[in-house]
């Protein structure tokens, strides 16, 4: 019987955890479409989650103080609440309120609030709960931590089975549809358990009734859980909006982080080894890490992803592994839940809520990997000297950094790159050696960050930043061109140059020798009707191929991207080259045009959250969208220029099932004009002869006609497969 109840609590546990990582993901890929892909969402999503794992535990403190019956009673009527709710849906009226808002966080987290929080808050009662009726039912004074693992253990199938199976075999209606029925059998594991405690824990209830309160926790030990907590869910959260806005924001790169981060836990808390290891390599990844941010490193994709998730799993361990250690007998086990999820809840809600206003760029993630480098496993007898003399070779390493950065400035023969490289390597060299004291060290880190990042910042001329919902949009001029740039995140969405007055010549992308250009130069010679829809603004730069008599709409969801592109001081695309009127309408494309009965010419499908596509653009759903707003002769054309994302085989497949010739060019940059960069585009017609006659005329590259995968499935509003097209090169 003794094996029977250990796996009715390991499996009402573990079960319970496996829904609500299943739930994490499912839910943030629901909502996607309607906020135009943005890495913010899940951000959003998991401030949600934290705190309705908080109120959870609350839940479970107050109920541990019932009676086992009135816990019984109290956690079958949260169930029940909860399962009234089910299946999960959002609306599409209550989507397009969210994506058309101005408060776009606040209206998301109370959808959040309102659609899933019972469920969620329900299986978050169950992991404290249950280890409360472990140590009624077990032995007296009973270790139930082996049930954390199994909760963390279900939790990491959840995460890592969503995008891997999940997502990958099932439609998101099936997946709503399963995830309830589940939720169901969850609760008759429960009630299971519940019998298991009710008929073992007779003689243990009275032995405790006898036994003296467990000792108070001081105010000290309780913020160490708390910070202990809060720094890996703040670097979680970090790692993941920073990986992905570089490739695009989706349910596997959301797991991964989220999964390093629990796989942490359950070697921390179910190990007894010390991690030593672990500890020794913090340092050294965490001065790798920083001179990849700060050098901006994109490429190659293998060693960025590798160093981010190496770096968030060992601080993860170091700081997990620090908590098992602190953590105290199974009397007070709810209370050290309950204070890991303030912790975590603290977390999201200063990198989703707090930063964004307190912060212009992204700040807290290199603020968090400062904070994780101070923390070490065991705390040693400190060295007997003045404790003041640790600093000394912080400040030393700073003014050193400084004095180098200036310095370099000055030597010819050190430019570009490697003049960073060097400014920032043997500072952050030098940094290795206070390694043994971590505080000094993450001293001495900071500060060699704060003052290579204020140097190089300066040096890129800056000329606007902002920062909102849709990530970071930043203008500068670059020298010794003169180009205005505007990079969202880590990549370049347009330039236009300023030398000495501004340019209406197309540059990054959109050069007159690439793909657009033969696009517009068959645009202007055929009967394709003159009117233009643009997916995506950027800097404006395409406005510069209008002509008189056509007529332009752009679709832009983000009212930064707006703001610069008619700032005439940023760029002056739209107000001085643009020859043809135009609108911008503000929101998400497919929402947007849905509402519209336009017959366009040509559709420029060119949005990018920083070197993101959002997938929702590229169903079958939203190329027949496009078709019911495009003349029978007209073409669409999209950009799909991305470093880590092959996305040609996922449009060939769309253009099998949709019946359309489909073609592509790939431009490697080469102009008379500095500023043009290498690109990939591929054109769309229900025209066969169109698609024939942009290959004909193309002077550049040659458009190639793509060919089919049969193996591939067709992306849609269910289902998208990014697994199949992701390359970290």
């Amino acid at each position: 019987m003794t094996t029977l109840r250990t796996l009715a609590f390991v499996a009402g546990i573990g079960f319970s955890a496996f829904l609500l990582f299943w739930l994490e993901p499912m839910v943030g890929k629901l909502l996607l479409p309607s906020l135009g892909g943005a890495p913010s969402v899940w951000n959003v999503c998991m401030v949600v989650y934290q705190l309705a794992l908080l109120i959870g535990y609350l839940a479970a403190l107050g109920m541990a103080r019932l009676s086992l019956k009135q816990q019984l009673i109290a956690q079958a009527l949260l169930l029940a609440a909860a399962a009234l709710t089910l299946p999960i849906q959002f609306t599409s009226e209550q989507l397009a309120a969210i994506g058309q808002s101005n408060t776009v966080t606040l209206r998301l987290a109370l959808a959040l609030i309102v659609e899933i929080g019972l469920p969620f808050v329900a299986l978050a009662t169950v992991s404290p709960l249950l280890q409360t009726w472990w140590t009624r039912a077990a032995a007296p004074g009973a270790d139930p931590y082996f049930l954390y693992a199994a909760s963390n253990a279900g939790s990491f199938i959840g995460l890592l089975g969503y995008p891997f199976f999940i997502e990958r075999t099932w439609s998101l209606a099936e997946q709503r549809g399963g995830w309830s029925l589940f939720f169901v059998v969850a609760a008759l594991l429960i009630l299971v358990t519940w019998f298991f405690t009710r008929r073992d824990s007779g003689s243990i209830v009275a032995k405790e009734e006898a036994a003296p309160p467990p000792p108070r926790i001081k105010p000290l030990l309780l913020a160490k859980w708390i910070l202990l907590a809060f720094i890996p869910s703040s670097l979680t959260l970090g790692a993941t909006a920073y990986l992905s806005s570089d490739v695009a924001s989706l349910p596997l790169l959301w797991v991964i982080p989220l999964s390093l981060y629990l796989l942490s836990f359950i070697l921390a808390f179910g190990l007894r080894s010390q991690m030593r290891l672990a500890e020794r390599a913090l340092a050294s990844c965490a001065l790798g890490l920083m001179f990849l941010w700060l050098l901006a490193a994109t490429e190659p994709g293998w060693l960025i992803f590798g160093a981010h998730l190496l770096f968030l799993f060992l601080a993860s361990l170091v700081c997990h592994k620090r908590l098992a250690i602190l953590r105290p007998e199974p009397t007070q086990l709810t209370t050290f839940y309950l204070a890991m999820a303030v912790g975590g809840a603290l977390g999201g809600i200063f990198n989703s809520l707090v930063a964004p206003v307190l912060f212009k760029d992204v700040y807290e993630y290199p603020l968090a990997i400062i904070l994780a480098s101070a923390v070490r496993i065991r705390v040693h007898k400190r060295v007997h000297r003045p404790h003041w003399t640790h600093y000394v070779p912080v400040v030393i390493i700073a003014v050193a950094a400084f004095a180098l950065i200036h310095a370099l400035q000055h030597v010819a023969e050190v430019q570009g790159r490697m003049r960073i490289v060097i400014a920032v390597g043997i500072p952050l060299f030098a940094a290795f050696f206070l390694s043994r004291n971590p505080i000094p060290f993450a001293a001495a880190l900071a500060l060699v960050t704060i003052g290579v990042r204020s140097v190089t910042v300066a040096q890129m001329k800056p000329l606007h930043l902002e920062r909102n919902f849709f990530g970071v949009s930043r203008v500068f001029v670059e020298a010794p061109d003169q180009l205005h740039v505007y990079s969202h995140g880590t990549t370049i969405h347009g330039n236009q140059s300023w030398a000495p007055e501004p340019s209406c010549e197309p540059l990054a992308y959109y050069a007159k020798t690439g793909p657009l250009g033969s696009v517009f130069d068959l645009f202007r010679t055929s009967n394709i009707p003159k009117t233009v829809a643009a997916v995506g603004l950027g800097a404006g730069t395409v406005a510069s191929y209008s002509r008189p008599g056509e007529t332009w709409t752009f679709y832009e969801i983000d009212p930064a991207v707006v703001r610069i592109a008619q700032d005439n001081r940023l760029f002056t695309f739209l107000s001085q080259c643009a020859q043809a009127p135009y609108t911008i309408e503000l929101g998400d494309a497919r929402l947007r045009l849905a509402g519209k009965t336009n017959q366009y010419g040509l559709m420029i499908l060119d949005a990018f959250s920083s070197d993101a596509i959002p997938t929702h653009l590229l169903t079958r759903e939203a190329f027949q969208l496009y078709l019911s707003r495009l003349a029978t002769n007209g073409l669409i054309v999209c950009h799909i220029s991305s470093r880590h994302l092959e996305l040609s085989p996922v449009l060939a497949r769309i253009a099998e099932e949709l019946d359309l010739a489909c073609i592509r060019q790939e431009e490697g940059g080469a102009s008379e004009f500095a500023g043009a960069l290498s690109s990939r585009w591929v054109a769309l017609t229900r025209n066969r002869a169109l698609a024939k006659s942009l290959q004909e005329s193309s002077q550049g590259q040659p458009w190639i006609e793509l060919q089919v995968d049969p193996k591939l499935r067709p992306w849609t509003d269910d289902y998208t497969d990014v697994l199949s097209v992701i390359s970290f090169r």
